[in-house]
């Protein structure tokens, strides 16, 4: 445990961190080709990715191969082509568009969308604390993690760590997830596939039935061969418990999300947008384990953001004892990336 904790404090120390007192104003939700960012006061540029926080009077910098998303704080999502500037005010409407020598200030052309909730984006400096501080194994070292906690959706992203084999000795293996009711009673068993040692991500759908008041389950994986047998149940001291929104609640998320996928399959912006919106609101709404899915989607986009590790380090800090190991998996992998 030592170890691992001296992992995660080691990370600031090794990030850049703004000012505490600087708040930002912007996050970058898309970046595609050149895209650089020069920060206020400084005169050297730092690559423009997914994930970056933006503060007032930086400048977003396009190459001529580049795009960019930005979403304000304020709640407008600006897009910008390729050879232009974005210098940042507080907001959308305060900040100013270079193309060439011409400066502008932002218009209603530019702002392509308006997302129905102003996100309340932490700055590094609160993002690194929580992943500083975050909230047993059983014999055959398998731990399940996520999902945990609240969620909406019937559909998660199971997560779990395998330790059992050596990196010599990796190997795909099969697990089962076993899922039981409030009462104990299984409700889902399904068999998964993923590679040992290491961490395990695999989609799960059907997972429970939406009821009008929400309820309660409890999961757990085994290496196949291990699991219980079909009616035994879980231990209720090892299960990881989900308490699934009530129907009305989880309406309004779902109507939140397609919103946000709407604006992706209109043309309003690109999917990277979607997903980083989709997991800002998520996230927002305490919703960590559903906000999962979208962090590790847009991987797919970028394979080694620091940004996007920062960020599933911080929702990990939010899942309890088990999380804690993958807030410092994934503060590691930022830290290595940055």
């Amino acid at each position: 445990m030592k170890r691992l904790i001296l992992i995660a404090l080691a990370v600031p120390a090794l990030m850049a961190l703004r000012a505490q007192d600087a708040a930002p104003v912007a996050v970058v939700t898309s970046a595609q080709g050149e895209t650089n960012v020069l920060r206020a006061g400084s005169e050297e540029k730092e690559p423009l990715a997914i994930g970056a926080q933006l503060y007032s009077d930086d400048m977003a910098m396009i190459g001529a191969d580049g795009s960019a998303i930005v979403y304000f704080l304020d709640g407008g999502v600006v897009t910008l082509a390729a050879s232009e500037r974005l210098i940042l005010g507080e907001s959308a409407e305060t900040s100013s568009k270079e193309q060439g020598a011409a400066l502008r200030a932002v218009n209603d052309e530019d702002v392509v969308a308006k997302p129905l909730q102003r996100f309340k984006v932490s700055d590094r400096a609160e993002r690194m604390m929580a992943i500083q501080t975050p909230a047993g194994f059983r014999g055959e070292g398998v731990i399940a993690v996520a999902p945990s906690g609240f969620v909406y959706d019937d559909k998660q992203w199971f997560v779990w760590i395998d330790s059992t084999m050596t990196k010599d000795e990796a190997a795909t293996r099969e697990y089962v997830i076993v899922v039981v009711n409030d009462y104990f009673e299984e409700v889902q068993r399904v068999t998964v596939s993923g590679v040992s040692p290491g961490v395990i991500v695999a989609p799960v759908e059907g997972l429970f039935e939406a009821q009008p008041g929400g309820a309660r389950y409890y999961w757990d994986v085994y290496p196949k061969g291990a699991e219980p047998a079909e009616g035994a149940g879980l231990d209720p001291e090892a299960g990881v418990m989900i308490s699934s929104l009530g129907e009305e609640m989880a309406d309004l998320v779902e109507t939140a999300v397609d919103s946000y996928k709407q604006g992706w399959t209109g043309d309003a912006y690109d999917e990277a947008t979607f997903l980083s919106l989709s997991g800002m609101y998520l996230k927002d709404k305490k919703l960590y384990s559903d906000a999962l899915e979208y962090y590790y989607r847009l991987l797919e986009f970028d394979d080694d953001n620091p940004n996007t590790f920062e960020e599933l380090a911080h929702i990990f800090s939010k899942l309890g004892k088990s999380g804690s190991l993958l807030t410092s998996h994934y503060a590691k992998l930022a830290e290595k990336a940055r």
